[in-house]
């Protein structure tokens, strides 16, 4: 499966970058940042990732100056370096869990890959300033949509019992399941977002 990240240079055409600078500065932003339920599900994240639940956490994305509304359109070129991830909410004594998932891989149409597996931090402090004082259990793989227009999902847990998480990465990044990743480690779900990123020629 070529879903593997394009690495983007200098030899990236003038005319990407150039729409990339313009996207950046005509981005407008919100502080709120997770989606609620009803956009999930208005977009078949609930139930193709998750199950309904109850949001207790506000998750803050940003690639670089390039702040994440819940349901954005991006270029895949604008999420190739890992993202700074806030999670507004979080309590103080409380470890949390971000999962990032591609369901849709390799194509809408046919997601015979559902889910890719693009990001696993683990034991984020609750209040930390952000999720890079916790574990990358998974390393960050930005979007590289094959096909057509792919949901990215940023799924946020609370470890049961402030309990550190032991894990190694999966085999593989193809058919990773989020709702089994959570029922598997007792978590609860407490926010998730998403945003969305299309198939771009090079």
């Amino acid at each position: 499966l070529t879903t593997l990240a394009f690495f983007f240079s200098s030899s990236l055409p003038f005319q990407l970058t150039q729409h990339c600078v313009l996207a950046h500065a005509q981005m407008a932003t919100t502080l709120k940042q997770s989606a609620a339920p009803s956009s999930l599900q208005s977009a078949g994240v609930i139930p193709d990732v998750l199950d309904s639940f109850s949001p207790d956490i506000q998750i803050r994305v940003a690639y670089n100056n390039l702040l994440v509304t819940p349901g954005a359109t991006l270029v895949p070129v604008q999420a190739v370096h890992m993202p700074t991830v806030t999670l507004e909410g979080s309590q103080p004594g409380r470890l949390y869990t971000l999962v990032m998932s591609d369901p849709d891989a390799p194509s809408p149409e046919h997601p015979t890959h559902r889910e890719w597996l693009h990001w696993i931090v683990t034991d984020i402090p609750g209040g930390a300033k952000d999720i890079s004082e916790g574990t990358q259990v998974a390393a960050y793989m930005p979007p590289t949509p094959p096909k057509g227009t792919h949901r990215y999902v940023f799924t946020v847990m609370e470890q049961p019992g402030g309990d550190s998480r032991t894990l190694r990465p999966p085999m593989q990044r193809g058919g990773f399941r989020t709702r089994a990743f959570v029922k598997e480690g007792g978590m609860d779900v407490v926010g998730a977002t998403f945003f969305y990123a299309a198939h771009q020629n090079k």
